[in-house]
């Protein structure tokens, strides 16, 4: 099995993934100002325990591709274990491969990324659609250790949208072929109505013949 490098665990860790290093890096992720931002150090438990009791999916991994660390919410929607998969790659969680290199160029530009949408493989098979809020870790020093992310669950949420969306398709078609049908209708009693009045019309000129 392979294992993280022991940097990952190094003292801080759990603070470094919700304050990194460069407060910019999380800019995106935490909506506090710069004298906020320095308050927030402080003793490691309270965000390990933050962290751990998260009903949010939160995953840290390195900038190599691996499993760093994860909390029960993370394990529970992917269906693993915590030895299943700390120290293994990522990919082993992506539908396509290339979502993951898509990912990785934009947080390496921007140095996070937010409402990020992917299609994962679940440990059972089963495909889910997720967003995910991401920003780099960083060392005390400024390099780029990994990535931490808040995974969030949008797989009912999406097959919602798509029954709205052929909702609405069969209404446009209805609505359609109504209008087609009166149209039609219209046009029938249009018709009527001119051969009557025409027909009544020959009646009267042979009347007054």
């Amino acid at each position: 099995m392979h294992m993280a490098p022991n940097r990952y665990s190094s003292a801080g860790c759990y603070h470094s993934m919700f304050f990194p290093a460069k407060k910019d890096d999380c800019s995106a992720m935490c909506d506090m100002d710069q004298s906020d931002y320095d308050r927030t150090a402080g003793d490691d438990s309270m965000y390990r325990t933050f962290f751990e009791r998260s009903r949010d999916a939160i995953v840290l991994v390195s900038k190599e591709g691996r499993f760093i660390t994860m909390n029960q919410a993370y394990l529970d929607l992917f269906g693993y274990t915590r030895e299943e998969l700390v120290g293994r790659e990522v990919m082993r969680v992506y539908l396509d491969p290339s979502d993951r290199t898509r990912f990785q160029e934009e947080i390496e530009v921007r140095g996070f990324v937010r409402d990020y949408e992917g299609r994962f493989r679940r440990k059972n098979g089963s495909i889910i659609d997720c967003l995910s809020n991401t920003a780099v870790w960083r060392s005390n020093s400024g390099e780029v250790l990994g990535y931490w992310g808040i995974i969030r669950d949008v797989t009912e949420r999406k097959r919602n949208e798509k029954r709205i969306q052929r909702y609405q398709a069969k209404l446009r078609a209805l609505t359609s072929k109504l209008s087609l049908a009166e149209e039609k209708e219209r046009r029938r009693i249009a018709a009527d109505l001119h051969d009557s009045v025409g027909h009544s019309l020959s009646l009267d000129r042979k009347s007054v013949v």
